[in-house]
């Protein structure tokens, strides 16, 4: 059996100078995206699910919490949750917490 392995590289959203690159791994099997947060020079892995695709306005929320590393960072711990990954109930989170410390 021949393996077919595909990628490319795509800007999908823009916020702020921030522009979000999907780097897209495809294989006959399945298909994997890994985003970075490109301003200037600056480059920040944009921690989300490889399995689906955030939205503008996550990718928004995310720039506008100041593009924190995973989720720990900002909600801490939670016992028995793997939070590895951004998603759009996370980043709600996040910027409630934001909005009570200002």
């Amino acid at each position: 059996m021949k393996i077919i392995k595909i990628t490319y590289n795509q800007n999908i959203y823009q916020h702020h100078g921030w522009t979000l690159d999907i780097h897209v791994d495809k294989e006959f099997d399945n298909m994997k995206n890994f985003y970075t947060a490109v301003n200037g020079d600056n480059r920040v892995a944009f921690r989300w699910s490889p399995y689906n695709e955030p939205s503008q306005q996550d990718f928004e929320l995310w720039v506008d919490l100041n593009t924190p590393n995973e989720p720990a960072d900002i909600l801490g711990q939670k016992p028995g949750v793997v939070m590895n990954n951004w998603d759009s109930e996370l980043l709600q989170e996040a910027k409630n917490i934001f909005n009570e410390n200002l």
